[in-house]
């Protein structure tokens, strides 16, 4: 699997194109969604950033369709709660019922987080 043309954002969910193997964070027609670790694959490209996350166009990528991850929620996120990931930018949002424009991942939220805070998810 390689890195779409705008590259993948870390730590949110993506989805592949199973025609062309390519990734994006947006959700794509009959793609494979699966989380995007952070496995040091993203490129500091901008002039005296510290870090980045964000893996650039053509990079490889592995998606997870299970584990154990750090995730961060901005509206926080309890324990229990179903993982939704935007259809838009794949961003992770934790509820009992699916917001508007979102997914069930299948992940499940394993510890709690207050707005804006990292929790773990679980699958």
């Amino acid at each position: 699997l390689k890195a779409g043309a705008v590259g993948v954002k870390i730590g949110v969910f993506a989805w592949v194109d199973p025609a062309t193997g390519l990734v994006t964070n947006a959700q794509v027609a009959n793609g494979v969604l699966g989380f995007v670790r952070r496995d040091n694959t993203a490129l500091i490209t901008q002039y005296l950033a510290e870090s980045s996350m964000l893996i650039p166009a053509g990079f490889g990528i592995t998606l997870y369709d299970k584990g154990d991850f750090w995730a961060r929620f901005a509206g926080g996120a309890t324990i229990g709660q179903k993982v939704f990931a935007s259809i838009a930018d794949g961003t992770v949002t934790a509820a009992t019922a699916a917001p508007a424009d979102t997914v069930d991942t299948g992940f499940v939220v394993a510890s709690t987080a207050v707005a804006g805070a990292l929790a773990k998810i679980t699958k």
